[in-house]
């Protein structure tokens, strides 16, 4: 039977029945149904399973780990408390590879030299391995501040529209409000305040190389 499509439609149901694939558009209009009803099945299994979590449903792991304790299960979906853990668990890799980078140069002869001497091992860390890693690990924290402090799609998808963070408030006002000079300025402050953070973390490991023994 024929039937009556606005012309964009008509235009993708004239190509698909020109692709051959189709006997007849009640063919076709069978098989987009049934598309449809198998996407529907899957959003509802998908919309069931946020609200499962959302509502603290026992059968999460974590919502049941901290009843086995006897501890109220923290809300970690659109919160402050999420977003950081959320922002933590995407950034720990950058500080891992920075400092694991410096570790690799520290020489083991002084680790043993120092065990020989009759040091313990937390004193070996302390006086030799901690001092010889502060490169890494100033270069780390700056590393992965820069990138929390801009991070933008972590705290939309975790903390949602409750959780405000630089970049969110930055976005909001530019497409949400058109406040686009208020949106430039905290823009403008954002980077100027990363700029300055480079420029004093270069400046402190500049003096304390000048300060360091032997030098």
């Amino acid at each position: 039977m024929p039937y009556s499509f606005p012309p964009d439609v008509n235009e993708l149901v004239c190509a698909h029945m020109s692709s051959g694939k189709y006997a007849s558009e009640d063919e076709l209009l069978r098989a987009a149904l049934q598309a449809l009803s198998e996407e529907e099945e899957d959003l509802a299994a998908v919309r069931e399973s946020i609200g499962d979590w959302l509502a603290g449903d026992p059968g999460v792991p974590l919502d049941a780990a901290f009843a086995a304790v006897g501890m109220p299960a923290p809300h970690l979906l659109f919160s402050m408390t999420g977003t950081i853990i959320a922002l933590a668990e995407v950034l720990l890799p950058f500080m891992i590879f920075t400092l694991s980078s410096v570790l690799q140069h520290v020489d083991a002869g002084l680790e043993e030299s120092a065990q020989s001497l009759g040091a313990s091992r937390w004193r070996v860390f302390r006086d030799i391995v901690l001092p010889l890693s502060l490169p890494g690990l100033a270069a780390g924290a700056l590393l992965v501040f820069v990138l929390a402090i801009s991070a933008f799609a972590t705290p939309v998808l975790v903390g949602g529209a409750t959780t405000q963070v630089m970049a969110s408030v930055i976005f909001g006002e530019a497409t949400n409000a058109m406040n686009w000079p208020f949106a430039s300025a905290m823009s403008t402050f954002l980077i100027v305040f990363i700029l300055a953070l480079v420029a004093a973390q270069g400046w402190l490991m500049r003096r304390a190389r000048a300060w360091a023994p032997g030098r």
